[in-house]
């Protein structure tokens, strides 16, 4: 989830951020390919309701709101911003529920193939005029309200309902897990975050965080816990505008002055090369000059060092403890550069100064 909820006073915002509330009461959010299974089981659902001469009405709302959330819970994961389609969708589908539930059944597709390339293992021949998941989401939604036109339902009313129903029943049900975009390290780093964020950045608020780094575990053990993750965001970054990932480094001795922080961080990050897709060293063992950068699967990552060992005055100071911050380059203004880098694809990486 972005640290700042959604601001627009629009009902499909207000349902967002109520869905949001309820998926953490329960106990968090799955794996988004996990989210896509249980879409084409409510979607085998609806189908069965719109094929039904006399379909039960009660499940009829059950089915289009469980399709609204499991879809906004996967727009809540990328840190989206849901549009508004109530006036786009307010009058029924001309082909009638037949023609909607086929029209849903495609774009329910374009949403797993997204998420099957993000979070599972099929990576597209080619990404010209491959959709984006806030295009997939907002399509998706669009047609099931036209959908739910058609056949009467007060889509609103019926996910609210569900909602409410949910927090009531499930509350603790399931145990606390653990997504980049409600992770601790992000909660941890809030208090940082205005100093971190530049101010011409409009991608810098929505971030995910890495799962909690564990000091007694090695750097290897805690890193190969991360990749799964950063993976997924290094091939959603650009595409959605996350605008950056957040590691929580455990404070011990490995962060005890700056040139064990630098020792650290160097194999911190010499780690996650060496487990990307095309496996590298590109890195020297100095990283305390600015504006350090390293490419993960084709992504250019700024790398930004939060810390206590910064004195006060300097933005890069952190009371809460050491963090990593990882930007998309293309996503951070350019402001100057410093030196250069071999990338893993054989390419220079210019290094900009922060």
């Amino acid at each position: 989830m972005s640290i700042d909820a959604p601001s627009a006073n629009t009902a499909p915002a207000t349902l967002q951020t109520q869905v949001h509330a309820m998926i953490q009461a329960i106990g968090g959010y799955w794996r988004p390919v996990n989210a896509v299974a249980r879409l084409l089981e409510e979607l085998a659902g609806l189908g069965e309701q719109v094929v039904t001469a006399n379909s039960d009405r009660e499940d009829l709302f059950g089915e289009l709101a469980d399709l609204w959330i499991i879809s906004t819970c996967l727009a809540n994961q990328f840190t989206l911003t849901l549009a508004d389609d109530r006036a786009e969708a307010a009058e029924p589908d001309r082909d009638g529920a037949g023609g909607s539930f086929v029209r849903l059944v495609e774009e329910a597709g374009r949403i797993a193939r997204v998420i099957n390339y993000y979070d599972g293992p099929k990576n597209p021949r080619s990404l010209d005029g491959f959709p984006t998941l806030t295009a997939a989401i907002n399509s998706f939604h669009r047609t099931l309200r036209m959908l739910a036109v058609s056949r009467g339902v007060d889509l609103d009313a019926a996910v609210e309902s569900k909602v409410t129903a949910a927090m009531a029943r499930d509350r603790d049900r399931f145990a606390v897990s653990y997504d980049p975009s409600t992770a601790d390290s992000l909660r941890a780093f809030e208090p940082v975050l205005p100093s971190a964020q530049s101010p011409s950045s409009r991608t810098a608020r929505r971030l995910w965080g890495a799962p909690t780094w564990d000091g007694r575990l090695t750097v290897e053990h805690n890193v190969d816990q991360i990749i799964p993750f950063l993976t997924c965001f290094a091939k959603a970054a650009e595409r959605e505008n996350l605008g950056g990932f957040v590691l929580r480094l455990h404070d011990g001795s490995e962060t005890v002055d700056l040139p064990a922080l630098s020792r650290h961080l160097s194999r911190v990050l010499t780690c996650l090369a060496a487990r990307g897709p095309r496996p590298h060293r590109a890195f020297t063992p100095e990283v305390r000059r600015p504006g350090w950068q390293f490419s993960f699967r084709g992504t250019r990552l700024l790398i930004s060092v939060f810390s206590p060992l910064y004195p006060a005055p300097l933005r890069h100071h952190s009371e809460q403890g050491t963090f990593v911050l990882l930007e998309p380059a293309t996503l951070v203004p350019r402001t100057g550069e410093c030196g250069l880098l071999g990338d893993p694809d054989g390419s220079v990486v210019k290094i900009s100064r922060s």
